[in-house]
């Protein structure tokens, strides 16, 4: 799957097939078509993306929120969304170690309560395979900061999981294996309803 308007539209009809009242959703590294800056080796590599336009291909989730470096308040909760990772190999919304990333973590407002990065912060529900911690040192450093109470996020496939620090609670919903089988269960939390 790299993103092609019949693959979006098809997870578009599975977000309208789910009873719950807000689905947000942020893009990843396979998410190919989604990333304006990939768009050059996209068609390189997907010849039958020539003609996709990212934006347009965006407008098809129409069945959630989407969420891209930027937020929603939802129940009273600031909720913010980014699709970025640390480079790794040749994929979307990657971006190298340092500045570069840096920059997209600094747009994070410092009152958000729910984070959602499609990676997770170094040292977190990062361990790859191969024994390498997998996760950003610049993301660990911003969540640090701001201390969310809610930290999604996915990428490192062989780290499904939850784990707990001081203030916030962070959740690798990685649902497929390194293999891409989806045999972990989905991962739910509940919120304390605001006044």
């Amino acid at each position: 799957m790299v993103g092609l308007q019949d693959e979006v539209e098809r997870f578009n009809n599975l977000l309208l097939s789910l009873p719950h009242k807000y689905k947000i959703v942020i893009a990843g590294n396979h998410d190919l078509t989604f990333d304006l800056k990939y768009q050059e080796n996209l068609v390189r590599n997907f010849p039958q993306t020539s003609d996709v336009n990212a934006a347009e291909i965006k407008k098809s989730l129409k069945n959630c929120i989407y969420l891209e470096d930027s937020e929603i308040i939802i129940e009273g909760y600031k909720i913010y969304g980014s699709p970025w990772s640390p480079t790794f190999f040749n994929w979307a919304f990657n971006l190298d170690k340092g500045p570069d990333i840096a920059a997209k973590w600094d747009l994070i407002p410092k009152d958000t309560e729910i984070l959602i990065t499609h990676g997770p912060p170094y040292g977190i529900l990062d361990l790859c395979y191969d024994g390498v911690h997998g996760g950003c040192e610049d993301l660990l450093g911003k969540v640090l900061e701001i201390k969310p109470l809610i930290h999604l996020f996915g990428h490192i496939h062989e780290t499904y999981g939850v784990m707990n620090n001081e203030y916030t609670t962070f959740i690798n919903g990685s649902n497929c294996t390194l293999r891409y089988d989806p045999i972990n269960d989905p991962l739910v939390f509940d919120l304390p309803i605001k006044k």
